[in-house]
């Protein structure tokens, strides 16, 4: 779960370390030409952890639906589904998290605030709930 919440950092992380490190840089186009990465970027391989577990669900799934009840293996495939099912939940849910915080910590780096007045959103008890404009009224009186 951490891996899966941690991976929309990864093209930032990727040019940060492409930016100040010459010898990753020349390490990854190294590697990058070889025949062995058949044309695929550094990305596209930390992609395939994330795409494969989210796999895993319909695999079983397809495999429970194709053994017999009486099998065997059947109740551990069963509890296996059970399991990567809440796996792929807590996965989604530790994302949605993320997600959470990254878009209260974009509003409060737009909020203006005085050096005496340090205005903190970002917090893990907030929730992000509406995105819209907002306009403000001011009163006359």
């Amino acid at each position: 779960s951490v891996y899966c919440s941690n991976h929309p950092f990864v093209p930032s992380i990727i040019d940060t370390f492409l930016k100040q490190k010459p010898q990753f840089t020349s390490f990854l186009k190294e590697c990058e030409s070889s025949p062995s990465f058949r044309g695929l970027h550094l990305a596209d391989f930390l992609i395939k952890p994330l795409q494969r577990i989210l796999k895993y669900p319909l695999l079983f799934k397809s495999l429970l639906q194709s053994t017999p009840e009486n099998h065997k293996d059947h109740a551990n495939i069963k509890t296996a589904l059970q399991n990567i099912l809440l796996i792929v939940d807590s996965i989604n849910e530790k994302n949605r998290q993320v997600e959470n915080l990254d878009r209260l910590n974009t509003i409060q780096n737009r909020l203006l605030a005085s050096d005496e007045e340090v205005f903190h959103l970002v917090s893990h008890s907030r929730n992000f709930l509406l995105d819209g404009k907002c306009t403000v009224a001011h009163s006359k009186h």
